[in-house]
Parts: C-alpha cells; structure tokens; sequence
C-alpha cells in the first residue's frame, strides 16, 4: 500500500507540478503585458468561475465520495456512463437557462458577459470533474494527471503565442481557457473508454442514484462554495468599494500564494483513497504526527516570500501596492495548507461533510462579520487583509479541534505548544512586514522562528518519516 501511495504521490506532484508552471506564467507574464484593469477583469472571470459549480448541486461531489477508495475495476461502468451522460444534459439545459435569463434580465455589459461564459464553461467543466473524481477516487493518478498535464500545457503555450504576438486580450484568455478543459475532457474520456462502450441506465431507473448523489454531495458543495467566499466575499467587497485596480493588485497576492497551496495540494488529491483503506485505528494514530509535521512544511514557505517580493518589485512596478498587501495575506498558506491537505481530507474520509458544511458556515459568516467591520468601520483594505488571515486560521483551528473530538486522540502539550507557536510565527511575519525595518532583520526573525518550530516537532517529523518511506 505504501508503494501504491508514493506511486500515486509522484503521479500528482508531477501534474501539479505543470499546473504550477501554467499558473506562475499566468501570474507573472499576463500582468507584464496586460493593463492592470485588464487583468483585473481576467481576475474577476476566474472569481465568477470559481462559483459556477454551485450549478451542479453537488452532483460530482457526491460520486467522488460514493466511490472514492474503491477499485477501478470493481465500479459500475454503466453508472459512470450514465452519470457522465445525463450530467452533461443538464449542464447544458441549466446553463443555456441561466444565461438567456441573464441576457434577458440584466444590462448586458463586460461583466455581465464574464458572467455568461463563466456559467457556459460548465458543460465542459461538470461531466469533466465527474471523469476527475473517478480517477482520483480510485487511484488511477497516472491518467488523471495525464488529462490535468495535456490541458494545462496547452494553455500554457497559448499564453505563450498570445504574449508573441501581443493580444493578450482577456477574452481571448477565457476562450483558451476553454478549449483547454475541453482537451482534458477528451483524454479523460479516452483513457476511461471502456466506460463508455457500455450502454446507459434509463433516466427513470437511474434517477434514484442521481439524487443520491446529489444528497451525499449537496452538503460538500455548500461546504465548498462556503469555503471560496472565504475570500471571495472579501474580493467582491474589493472590486466594489475600492475598485478593479485595487481588486487586481489584491488578485495578484492572492493567485501568488495559492502557486505555493497548489504545490502543496499534490498531497490532498492521493490521501483520501489512502484514509479510506486504512481505517479508522491508524488514522487515530497518525493524525497529530502528521498535522505537525504539515505545519513545520508550510511554515517553511514563508521563506519563499522574500525572493517573490523582489521578483514583483524588479518585474512588476505596476504592482508596487501588491508588496505592501502580499506581507499580510502570503501567511494564509500555512491555515489553507494544513485544512486542505489533512483536515478536510480526513474529514471526508469520515464521511463528515455536514460538519464540513457547518464549519464551512460559521466561517464565511464570521467572516463576512469581519468584512463589515473592515468596510464600515475602519474603512481600511490592511484591516481587511489581516481579518481574511484571522478567518482563515479560526476555521483551521475550529476543524482541528473537532476533528480530533472526531478521531477521540487528546491534544498533547506538544501539540498545544506548537500551536502557540504558528500562532507567533504568523502574527510576528505580519507585524514585521507593517512596520519600517530591513528585509534582512525580517528574514532572520522569520528563520529564527521557523527553526524553533522545526526543533520542537522533530519527533513528529521523525515518525511521519519512518511511517511514509521506511514501513
């Protein structure tokens, strides 16, 4: 099983390993060549994109939590077919729906035509994310990271001939988009092509699963809606009170830190069918070896924002501002890290996502509590800033929290004391990047800090160790 893990491992740090080169020439290249309200608008079709999901009601969701851990060759291929099928169907019903309405009903503008193409894209997106899951779900990492490879390499050579021959235009982005979701459909259909050789269920016999999925993932998906307005509600509030050039150079930080969560991610995708065939007894036993062990990790790529902050300055004036804000916002990374790749993860593996969904709840809305008072109060976009990494780290510690209540496992001193710790690590990275004093006396404060963290979780880290490579 562990051969099968690190097989899989590889597989997925190899795609996202590609996903992140697509991404940092997208975040690097497109700004350079692109006004900054431009780019914004680019920003602002990925948000409304980020939401779209929301129209399919959790229906992948739930298939990738019905399957997730079994066998390949153990699922019902005619399910899948019929899954993928009918999907399809009513991507393209809803969305031709939803954006005639929208046609109809709203002032047709640039934004509201972002909005129309965000929401057209699912019937690309939807039976394609189905495809996604089952791979995932069942461990076939090698085509799954094969079909994530093919679509993001060939939007990264678009941006590449669009930035050759200057028309770097965001709809011509979003088109590129586009046809690279559809290139990582077709290879996920065929490298599953014998799904589809098998005929269909009948919708009135096959209606009883497609609800079943829905309600397994319905909760899932509010859960994760919940989770992007997180910071998409804080992005909105942006673009509305202080403007798209502002929202673009906060954009910018933001898409700058999830290049680290989405390195960090490659983990995520593999451990949920790995939780799911171990049980419950080891998971109880390695879950604080392993949460420590991710804090130590993330903790270490706060040292990465020192090279980034002067990359930025030396090839994106422009964004001077974007310094100033990535000094306050690049700490989310250690919060997300950690509640993507363990907490979340095990949690699903449980079969938890109405907790999910209720954390996911409170912490939007506490949240949102915190946007008022950023806007109405204060009116400050630093205060602001700091709110969204208070949000983000109340909702990490309230899923550990209820997570080890779950796995009854009892919080050790030392856990505790590494707790006390990220909490100082974070706070003092932000004080230091508000206030007027060298960036070297800032980076040795930060290291200082990091090695004390590293030293007292050595023992985790050694035991995450010898549990991953040497058993």
């Amino acid at each position: 099983m562990k051969k099968a893990f690190m097989k899989n491992l590889s597989f997925s740090f190899i795609s996202n390993i590609v996903v992140l080169l697509t991404s940092a020439l997208s975040i690097f290249i497109l700004p350079k060549f692109m006004a900054v309200e431009e780019f914004g608008l680019y920003q602002l079709y990925l948000l409304y994109f980020s939401y779209s999901g929301l129209l399919q009601l959790g229906w992948a969701d739930g298939i990738f939590l019905k399957y997730g851990g079994l066998q390949y060759d153990d699922i019902d291929k005619r399910e899948i077919k019929s899954h993928f099928i009918y999907s399809l169907i009513y991507s393209a019903l809803i969305s031709a729906t939803v954006a005639v309405f929208l046609i109809l009903y709203r002032s047709f503008d640039l934004r509201n035509l972002i909005l129309i193409v965000s929401i057209v894209i699912t019937v690309v997106t939807t039976p394609r994310g189905i495809l996604y899951y089952i791979l995932q779900g069942t461990g076939r990492m090698k085509e799954y990271s094969a079909s994530v490879i093919l679509g993001r390499l060939f939007f990264l050579l678009s941006i590449i001939g669009l930035v050759i021959t200057h028309k770097t235009d965001f709809i011509l982005l979003i088109l590129c988009e586009l046809l690279s979701q559809l290139l990582a459909l077709m290879l996920s259909m065929y490298n599953m092509r014998d799904i589809f050789k098998v005929r269909i269920l009948g919708l009135r016999e096959f209606a009883p699963s497609i609800r079943t999925s829905i309600n397994i993932g319905f909760k899932l998906l509010v859960a994760n809606i919940a989770s992007q307005l997180m910071l998409g509600q804080n992005r909105f509030a942006i673009e509305s009170h202080w403007g798209i050039k502002v929202f673009s150079e906060v954009s910018l930080t933001l898409s700058i830190s999830n290049l680290v969560l989405i390195f960090m991610n490659s983990a995520s995708i593999v451990v949920f069918p790995f939780l799911k065939r171990i049980g419950i007894e080891k998971m109880r036993s390695i879950f604080f070896y392993i949460s420590n062990a991710i804090s130590v990790f993330s903790s270490l790529t706060l040292i990465l924002y020192y090279p980034l902050v002067m990359i930025i300055a030396l090839w994106l004036p422009q964004y001077e501002n974007s310094i100033q804000f990535m000094g306050i916002l690049f700490p989310i990374i250690i919060f997300e890290g950690k509640n993507s790749i363990l907490l979340l993860t095990y949690l699903k593996a449980l079969r938890k996502e109405k907790f999910i969904m209720l954390s996911n709840i409170i912490s939007v809305l506490f949240s949102l509590f915190l946007v008022v008072i950023s806007i109405y109060v204060f009116d400050s976009l630093k205060i602001m800033l700091i709110f969204i990494v208070v949000s983000l780290g109340f909702r990490m510690y309230f899923n550990e929290f209820f997570l080890s209540r779950f796995l009854s496992v009892k919080m050790t001193r030392n856990v505790k004391r590494g707790i006390l710790l990220e909490i100082l690590l974070v706070a003092t990275f932000i004080v230091m990047n508000l206030i007027a004093v060298s960036e070297l006396y800032k980076l040795g404060v930060i290291v200082a800090l990091i090695l004390i963290f590293v030293l007292v979780n050595k023992a985790d880290l050694r035991k995450v160790y010898e549990e991953i490579f040497l058993k």
